[in-house]
């Protein structure tokens, strides 16, 4: 046959079987099976032989052969490939050209890829996305997918509440309805008297006439005494007071004798204004008083038997007790009487100068003092007449009797239901704060608890006393709402005093004696009998505690708090630094951190062990919404650091993995670039660990680990020391305090005076070396111990700090970890002349308050606790320690530790 013919025919079969109904280019056979082209098997050779599929012979082409000998084709003529389920380019795929089943975003708004690709109508690809725009809400998540999270809302910018004040003092958070609020819940804030602009409307003590406000009479805080008024700016007395300083001290345009308010007052020593002139009236002092350049005998001021010599004087009444109840002040007129050099006597007063050394009881006008309401305490009154002095004591004694009906309804005048005989059946007993506690007198918001004794005991009086204080408080049982009383305890309460309770107590008694607290119980009837408690005694400092304080919280998530003991009250805690600040993805956690004394520089570590990034934070630029990137590039570099007092440097220490260097290693304190180690203070067997740099700035004192751990869990410690040396050196390193057996020591802080430091000490179980109960991190023996800083020191225990409360009972295990130190040294109490503050934590209970539960590595939470410490103590080898109290601002539902201080806190 021709080529052309066998064409012709070949066209002619195509032709035939596109013709044939159901049969189209990629088609499926239709026949029966057994019938040729019907595809399916006739004998089960058949798939195995050429043309086999079909009915014809294995020579010869049939119908559905392609020709002659060749195979079947199925009746598939190659076509452009469609979305549309179909072999269209009979390669045997179907639609193998789109990406079915791929998440695709449809044609909302959003950019969320909620359906797949699908073949569509026109034999191109569809999205089976139809639903609505996902819109953005407020909820810390990326709803509609555009890579950014609550873009809308202005999350962490500051913002103003409803307050009065135009301050922003929160900032923009999500709330439970995805849209963003304010969390500036705080009061209104009132413009102060202070040179600043307290209530943010860009104006400065606005409401305050400096010029004739006698409260704030020139300047702020400049308050005219009573007898006087502010007139354009300076406090005047209401009439003359001072007769011989040549100035009109009331304004009247008269002054000294010529001012009527003059007569019969003393015009200096020995001079006296008698009906306008100045007179003689000492008489035997060698001296022209009145100015009229004659002297004593000389002066015929002077005639007669005024012309003796003063000897000497004497002020009466002596030892003075003024009782102060209520809102008035309690007075006291004082004589000054002279004794001449004839012998006989005769009232001075109207020449005397009369002055108290204890400015805060009161003041005097004339002979007169008039004491204050809210200061009680020991002054000396002191009399001068020329050249002569006496004085006697004054003791104001506060006697306020308060009804706090912040503890619930009281009957009217209960201070006279506490009358029956004492029953010891109905004994409270005052849990909290220990006997003995020493608190500075600027402590907010601390709390007592009690056991009330019987149910029938439903009124208290608490009284704080002793010889300048005899302030009672009449108050019920209550708890905080929700609170929930420890096992065992049937019925409890909780007082928290108020900050002007507080402020009788404290300030009348800052280095003062001890103040006795006594609890009395009984019922409201007043006609019952009266349990009383076991005196507790406390000791305020004669130093305010300064400073903030900042510490690792789990607060809210994980991150950074900040308190300042030295701004004015009411103060508030506030976030320092979160997760959020951080400027990556990969970070879950900030918590260990170090803070310059100056409060100007901060270093964070991320994540825990193993990790050792750092963020380097300048504190006088940051804001809550500030983004930090990480030092050096991301590199791990330390775990634990601490500074050096300018702020130059820190050091830290990094065992993890990955290490390098076990040593003590010192970074920029710009940078955190690393400016070298300081050799022979670890190895990969003995790293270095938890490093303090001493504020004098000569001692680097740290933990080498005798088994090595990670820095956070390290085993069988030391302390150890090395010192600054000329040139930049350190010394080799001191051993302060051995390594021991079956002990870890761990974590030193080294006091405000560079003497000595405190450190932790756990035991291990058994005999065990290294074990999860003392690896350095949160162990339950953990205690504190105190050295002096030199080699091969004697340490004391901090007894009295790590003591239990009444419901630990005899438990001992109480977590007491990783001190550290306020920067001041402060003045104590009566016969202290120094004292120190020690911040740690502990897991021990807070009076009725429990710990929360936590992990397996410590069952229980912990706070941060604080204890006063006499460092000249130690150096006798006592125990310097007071009992310690709980801080009682910090949120106790939340995890507590890693406390450091700032001198001088920075912040925009």
């Amino acid at each position: 046959m021709s080529i052309s013919a066998a064409f012709r025919s070949l066209f002619f079969v195509l032709m035939m079987a596109l013709a044939v109904p159901g049969l189209t280019a990629c088609d499926p056979p239709s026949g029966p099976p057994g019938t040729p082209d019907s595809g399916i098997s006739t004998t089960p050779d058949d798939a195995g032989q050429p043309d086999g599929g079909d009915g014809g012979s294995g020579d010869s082409p049939d119908a559905g052969d392609a020709g002659t000998g060749g195979s079947d084709a199925g009746g598939c003529e190659p076509t452009a490939e469609l979305c549309n389920g179909v072999d269209d380019d009979c390669d045997g795929e179907v639609d193998e050209d789109f990406a079915l089943g791929a998440a695709c975003d449809g044609p909302d708004s959003d950019q969320c890829q909620e359906g797949q690709v699908v073949c569509g109508a026109d034999g191109g690809t569809a999205c089976s996305d139809t639903t609505a725009d996902s819109v953005e809400i407020c909820n810390l998540s990326d709803d509609d997918c555009d890579g950014e999270v609550d873009e809308d809302f202005h999350t962490g910018e500051s913002c103003d509440g409803k307050d009065l004040d135009l301050c922003a003092e929160g900032e923009f958070v999500c709330n439970a309805s995805g849209a963003a609020v304010c969390s500036d819940v705080t009061s209104n804030t009132l413009e102060r008297c202070n040179g600043s602009d307290d209530d943010c409307d860009g104006q400065v003590d606005e409401d305050f006439d400096l010029m004739k406000d006698p409260a704030h009479c020139g300047r702020c805080n400049n308050a005219c005494g009573a007898s006087e008024w502010c007139v354009s700016g300076a406090c005047l007395p209401s009439s003359e007071l001072r007769c011989g300083d040549g100035l009109d001290d009331d304004g009247d345009l008269a002054f000294d004798c010529a001012d009527p308010d003059c007569d019969g007052q003393a015009c200096g020593t020995g001079c006296l204004c008698q009906e306008g002139v100045r007179t003689e009236s000492l008489c035997g002092d060698g001296v022209d008083n009145d100015g009229d350049t004659k002297k004593d005998c000389d002066d015929p001021d002077c005639d007669g038997p005024a012309c003796v010599v003063l000897r000497s004087i004497t002020i009466t009444p002596g030892n003075v007790l003024l009782v102060v109840q209520g809102s008035s002040g309690a007075t006291q007129a004082f004589t000054v009487t002279g004794t001449f050099s004839d012998g006989h006597t005769e009232d001075v007063t109207a020449q005397a100068d009369l002055r108290i050394d204890n400015t805060r009881l009161g003041s005097f006008l004339g002979v007169t003092f008039t004491s204050g309401t809210s200061v009680g305490g020991i002054g000396t009154v002191r009399a001068q007449v020329g050249s002569l002095f006496a004085s006697t004591s004054l003791t104001v004694k506060l006697a306020h009797r308060i009804a706090d009906t912040s503890s619930g309804p009281l009957p009217a005048a209960p201070e006279t239901r506490f009358d029956g005989a004492v029953d010891a059946t109905r004994t409270p007993r005052i849990l909290y704060p220990t006997s003995g506690t020493l608190l500075p007198p600027n402590l907010e918001k601390g709390e007592i608890h009690f056991l009330p004794g019987p149910a029938a005991n439903d009124l208290f009086e608490l009284a704080f006393s002793n010889g300048i204080t005899d302030v009672r408080v009449y108050l019920r049982c209550s708890l905080p709402s929700g609170f929930v009383l420890p096992s065992g305890v049937s019925r409890g309460c909780i007082y928290t005093p108020s900050q002007e309770i507080w402020g009788f107590v404290a300030e009348s008694n800052r280095g003062g004696q001890p103040v006795q607290v006594v609890l009395r119980a009984t019922e409201q009837s007043g006609t019952s009998s009266v349990g009383v408690s076991e005196p507790i005694s406390l000791l305020i400092s004669q130093s305010s505690l300064e400073g903030t304080l900042s510490y690792f919280s789990t607060v809210g998530g994980t991150g950074l708090m900040r308190y300042d003991f030295s701004s004015p009250p009411p103060r508030s805690l506030v976030p320092l630094f979160r997760a959020s600040n951080v400027n990556a993805t990969s970070v879950a956690c900030v918590g260990c951190h170090a803070v310059s004394r100056d409060g100007r520089k901060m270093v964070v570590e991320v994540n825990g062990q193993n990790d050792g990034r750092l963020a380097l934070v300048d504190l006088t630029t940051f804001t809550s919404t500030s983004k930090v990137p990480f030092a050096q590039g991301g590199t791990k570099l330390s775990m634990f650091q601490s500074w050096n007092p300018d702020s130059t440097t820190f050091v830290g220490v990094y065992a993890d993995s990955g290490a390098t260097s076990y040593n003590l290693r010192l970074f920029d304190g710009t940078t955190a670039a690393i400016l070298g180690d300081i050799p022979n203070t670890g190895t990969k067997s003995n790293p270095a660990n938890h490093p303090d740099w001493s504020p004098d700035g000569q001692t680097i004192a740290y933990m080498s680990m005798g088994i090595a751990g990670t820095n956070q869990r390290g085993f069988k410690g030391a302390i150890k020391a090395v010192m600054a040396q000329p040139g930049g050196s350190w010394s080799e390193p001191v051993t302060v305090v051995p390594s021991q057996s079956g002990k870890n020591r761990y974590g030193p802080a080294i006091a405000p005076d560079s003497s000595f430091l405190v450190y932790n000490e756990s035991t291990c179980p058994g005999t065990a070396e290294a074990h999860m109960d003392c690896n350095s991190d949160s162990d339950p023996s953990a205690r504190l111990w105190a050295a002096l800083l030199h080699a091969s020191s004697a340490p004391v225990e901090l007894a009295r700090a790590n003591a239990p409360g009444f419901l630990d009972g005899t438990s001992v295990n109480l977590t007491n970890s990783r001190p550290n130190w306020n920067p001041s040294v402060g003045q104590g109490p009566v016969g202290s002349t120094r004292v120190m503050w020690v911040v740690f934590a502990s897991t021990r209970m807070y009076g009725l308050r429990s710990p929360v539960a936590a992990g397996s590595e410590n069952p229980r939470l912990a706070l941060l606790w604080m204890a006063a410490v006499d460092p000249d103590k130690l150096a006798q080898g006592l125990d310097p320690s007071f009992p310690a109290f709980a801080l009682p601002f910090q949120d106790l539902t939340a995890s507590n530790h890693l406390p450091h201080w700032m001198v001088n806190p920075s912040g925009p």
